[in-house]
């Protein structure tokens, strides 16, 4: 019959129409977005080297260019990651964890502060204080990102997460930035520091705005290590030290450079986290230094949602 034979026609193209690929705005938003991740990567690599050798503001202006489109995508999906971000944040302020690690972290830096001051001839400087912030977050900021996604594992919440109308990167990122925003506020609580230094001296203000801002490039770097290897398992124990574990290889492979000659020293000691927060104790805001945090930022948190997207299938 016609009309048997049109009703049979119209599931078959239902059905054809269902197995035919689709390509949704948010996919094509997560290959916009990794295409600007690594434009700003080749880009933070060139104006870094246009430095040294000289080649004008070109690889400057790739780089502000790959910064506004990474803006732009980001800013199309900011109100999902936003929620994750402001989730992840007040988890945070309720866990216990966090406020023992701000614990330590301030009671270590206190005594090492009091102990520099303390010294004959001591100058009204942060550089030998910088170098103990930055070496303890190597171990604080892991045990930060330790729970982001292997307690989520652990309990089991990680099927309602991935089941729900958000995107992997989406979720990387949500919590990544929750990691940040509360070592921000790690930072801006160990202000009191310069304000002490203020009070009774008169520091030069320019090392130590250069320290601040290494800090917070270089622990944002630490808390992507730290998402990535919280994907990996369902341990936080696992987790943490996994990520210790990578820092300290970036952190120690600068020994190695120091035992070679060449190539491979120059390859060590620009893979080296010391050698490269170094500008910044010294004062110096370089932009060799900044594309390498954020090349670590930028490696670390791909990884993360690529090590996410995996375990989606399995």
């Amino acid at each position: 019959m016609p009309g048997e034979a049109k009703t049979e026609n119209s599931q078959a193209a239902e059905q054809a129409a269902e197995k035919a690929p689709r390509f949704e705005t948010i996919d094509v938003l997560r290959v916009a977005g990794f295409v600007c991740g690594v434009l700003l990567f080749v880009a933070a690599i060139l104006w870094a080297r246009s430095r040294e050798e000289g080649w004008g503001w070109g690889p400057g202006l790739l780089v502000l260019l790959a910064v506004a489109l990474e803006g732009a995508v980001v800013g199309l999906t900011w109100p999902r990651i936003f929620l994750i971000t402001w989730r992840e944040l007040k988890g945070y302020f309720i866990s216990p964890v966090a406020y023992a690690v701000m614990a330590f972290y301030f009671g270590v830096c206190g005594l090492i502060f009091y102990l520099i001051l303390n010294q004959p001839g001591a100058k009204a400087e942060m550089r030998d204080q910088f170098g103990t912030m930055y070496f303890l977050l190597v171990f604080m900021v892991p045990i930060l990102t330790m729970r982001l996604f292997s307690e989520e594992r652990r309990s089991g919440t990680i099927e309602l997460l991935m089941t729900s109308p958000v995107r992997d990167y989406e979720v990387v990122v949500g919590k990544y930035l929750a990691a940040v925003a509360f070592l921000v506020v790690m930072v801006i609580i160990s202000l009191q520091y310069p304000i002490i230094l203020r009070a009774y001296s008169n520091p030069d203000w320019g090392p130590i705005i250069a320290g601040y801002v290494g800090l917070l490039i270089a622990g944002a770097a630490f808390a992507a290590v730290g998402v990535f290897t919280s994907v990996l398992t369902k341990s936080q124990v696992a987790a943490a030290i996994s990520a210790m574990l990578i820092l300290l290889v970036f952190w120690l492979i600068n020994w190695l450079g120091t035992h070679t000659s060449g190539f491979w020293s120059e390859v060590c000691r620009y893979l080296s986290i010391p050698e490269n927060y170094e500008d910044f104790r010294k004062g110096i805001i370089d932009t060799r230094p900044i594309a390498y945090f954020v090349s670590l930022s930028i490696l670390f948190l791909f990884m993360a949602v690529r090590a996410l997207e995996i375990s989606r299938i399995k």
